[in-house]
C-alpha cells in the first residue's frame, strides 16, 4: 500500500477513536532522510522546527519500504509488526502534539508517550481483528498487549519516563479490554479531553480501583 494511502487510513482511525480532527495533510508534513539533522539514528519521530512553529514527521526509507511491501493492513506478522507499531505510535505523537499546539495547551513527554503506547495498542487490536476477528484477538488479548507494550528502550535518561508511560498504559489498556465497544469508544474521548496532569491520576486513582474491583475478566 503507497505510504500515503496508509497515513491516511491510520490518521482518520485515530482522529476517530478519540474524536477530534487537525484537518492536516499529513503527507505536505513528512520530513525525508535528507532532510533531518545530523546524528539523528531513529527509525521515525516527531521533529519540531521551533523557529518556525512547525512540525515534522519523520519515518526512515526502510521502515516505509518494508510497510509498502508488506502491507499491515492486508496481513501483521513477524516481517512488519514492529514497524507498524513504530508507525502508528510516531504518527499519534504528531497528531497529539499537533492538536495541542494549535489549541496552545500544555503538555508533558509522559503524557504524550502514554497516548502514543494507547493508540498504538487499540490500533493493532483492531486491524488484527479485521485480519483474523474479534474472537482470536479476544483468546489473545494478553499475549497482544504484552508485544505491542512490553518493548525495552536502551535510553537510561529516558527509561524512567518510558517505564512508567508503560506502567501506566498497560494499567489502562488492561480496564479498556474489560469494556464493550460502546463503552470503550466514551472512555477514550472521555480520556483525550483530560490534561496532562490529569491523565497519570486518572489512570492510577480512578482507572485503579475499576479494574482492581471488576466483576468481568477480559481474557475469558
Amino acid at each position: 500500500m503507497p505510504v500515503k494511502n496508509l497515513l491516511e487510513e491510520v490518521k482518520n482511525n485515530i482522529e476517530g477513536l478519540y474524536g477530534f480532527s487537525t484537518g492536516l495533510d499529513v503527507q505536505e508534513f513528512l520530513v525525508s532522510e535528507k532532510e533531518i539533522p545530523r546524528g539523528y539514528d531513529k527509525k521515525a519521530g516527531v521533529l519540531v522546527n521551533e523557529k518556525e512553529g512547525r512540525l515534522g514527521l519523520f519515518y526512515s526509507d526502510a521502515l516505509l519500504q518494508n510497510l509498502e511491501e508488506n502491507n499491515p493492513l492486508e496481513l501483521l506478522g513477524e516481517k512488519n509488526f514492529h514497524d507498524f507499531s513504530v508507525f502508528v505510535e510516531e504518527l499519534d505523537h504528531f497528531l497529539f502534539l499537533a492538536e495541542k499546539l494549535s489549541c496552545e495547551e500544555p503538555f508533558t513527554f509522559l503524557e504524550t508517550e502514554i497516548h502514543g503506547n494507547i493508540t498504538k495498542y487499540q490500533a493493532i487490536k483492531a486491524y488484527y481483528a479485521m485480519l483474523t476477528g474479534m474472537s482470536y484477538v479476544k483468546k489473545n488479548r494478553e499475549t497482544l498487549r504484552d508485544a505491542v507494550l512490553n518493548a525495552d528502550f536502551s535510553s537510561d535518561a529516558l527509561s524512567e519516563r518510558y517505564e512508567e508511560a508503560k506502567r501506566l498504559s498497560l494499567k489502562y489498556s488492561y480496564y479498556l479490554d474489560m469494556l464493550d465497544s460502546v463503552e470503550r469508544k466514551t472512555e477514550l474521548k472521555k480520556f483525550h479531553r483530560l490534561n496532562y496532569a490529569e491523565k497519570p491520576l486518572y489512570i492510577d486513582q480512578i482507572i485503579g480501583v475499576n479494574y482492581l474491583n471488576a466483576s468481568r475478566n477480559p481474557f475469558v
